[in-house]
């Protein structure tokens, strides 16, 4: 009886460690950002950043939804030019990631650290930023990707692909 219950209970623990680990597989399988890859990286995120213009978001007091949107284009954008995966790194980890890469010069950092400020401000602080500085952090997430421009455009159907 006692052989029986040993066997059993070893069983189970093999079991659970099995499932435990597919689990943790599954979850670290999900890092891939949800975009349409037939659309090049610099139109996407134009015609994304359009949108959020257009949508008045900020002037309609849905601050924290109209910073998720500005950080998450940038995010998509620095992943499909500079193949970093971008979806679980803070505000930080992002820009030290970025640090060093081509065309991400000390203005750029400058730039997406004045989006980041703000976004976690209104993100986690439930703060309402000025209307400078949400036309400001807009401003700024269009000319990081404007100076992504020349990297998107030789990968994934860009105009200038070879």
């Amino acid at each position: 009886l006692y052989w029986i219950g040993g066997v059993v209970l070893l069983l189970l623990i093999v079991a659970s460690l099995i499932y435990y680990f597919k689990k943790r597989k599954g979850k670290e399988e999900k890092e891939e950002i949800e975009y349409d890859p037939s659309i090049p990286p610099y139109i996407l995120a134009m015609e994304s950043l359009r949108r959020i213009e257009q949508e008045r978001l900020w002037q309609n007091g849905y601050f924290k939804k109209y910073y998720t949107e500005i950080t998450d284009v940038l995010r998509i954008y620095y992943h499909r030019i500079y193949i970093i995966k971008t979806k679980e790194l803070t505000s930080h980890e992002l820009i030290e990631a970025l640090q060093g890469k081509s065309l991400f010069d000390t203005e750029s950092v400058t730039m997406l650290e004045y989006i980041s400020r703000y976004s976690d401000l209104s993100k986690f602080a439930k703060a309402n930023p000025l209307p400078e500085n949400n036309t400001q952090s807009l401003k700024y997430a269009f000319e990081l990707v404007e100076k992504g421009k020349p990297i998107s455009d030789k990968i994934e159907g860009g105009e200038n692909v070879q």
